[in-house]
């Protein structure tokens, strides 16, 4: 997967440009040489997203430097992604993480001249930083077609009653009735909650890995097939 390619997810396909390398520079505020261990990439006040199933490492807010700043830990990859300087942070600390979760909102926070995203890396085993560009262009997705168990097209039956929501994970909304198809408004405990009755029979679209839990997206939205090794839909 290419550099761009790899862009494309974590600014969900917004525009950007490349602003600062990874290096040796003048740093813009302080205007002093400084080495810059991430790359940032100009752009709006858009939302940004984490690559694959991890982990939410830390969070918080650092004046003058990182301003809002969130790592996610990566196992598969061996790595922990940073992204800095966001207006405003959307997930907590502890929460699992799955491709297309919305991580912030790029921004402008602590020692900053303009909107941007700072993109850095750290590996794992050693929490030494890496140059991101090169990360970024040798990153390969996890193959589609898994080891879940859960096969697209099949169909399954809830265990127990399910919250049907807008993304694979918690921390995605939970749906309402009204927006679900009408053949699950029918399976629903209530006239006004898009929770599916249990032993609804439910069709796989796609599946999500977020960590070791497994989500099923259905014609309705996303439901949670396996979480913390306890199953739900089989």
């Amino acid at each position: 997967m290419s550099s761009e390619s790899t862009l494309r997810i974590i600014f969900g396909g917004a525009a950007y440009r490349r602003s600062s390398g990874y290096g040796w520079r003048i740093h813009p505020v302080k205007k002093t040489k400084k080495f810059h261990y991430g790359v940032d990439y100009a752009c709006g006040k858009v939302p940004v997203y984490a690559l694959e199933s991890g982990t939410v490492y830390r969070r918080g807010y650092q004046a003058g430097g990182a301003g809002n700043y969130v790592y996610v830990k990566y196992p598969r990859l061996g790595v922990a992604v940073a992204y800095f300087h966001l207006t405003s942070i959307a997930v907590k600390q502890g929460k699992s993480v799955g491709r297309g979760t919305r991580i912030g909102v790029a921004g402008t926070t602590g020692g900053s001249t303009g909107v941007h995203l700072h993109i850095g890396v750290r590996n794992l085993s050693t929490w030494k930083w890496q140059n991101p560009e090169t990360w970024l262009a040798n990153y390969s997705a996890p193959s589609s077609n898994g080891s879940s168990g859960y096969r697209v097209g099949s169909t399954y039956t809830l265990r127990t009653n399910m919250n049907v929501r807008t993304g694979p994970g918690t921390n995605y909304a939970k749906k309402k009735r009204s927006a679900l198809t009408v053949n699950a408004r029918a399976h629903c405990t209530s006239a006004s909650s898009a929770v599916l009755k249990k032993g609804t029979r439910v069709t796989c679209k796609a599946t999500h890995t977020v960590g070791s839990d497994i989500w099923l997206q259905i014609p309705s939205g996303w439901v949670c097939a396996r979480k913390s090794g306890k199953i739900y839909i089989s």
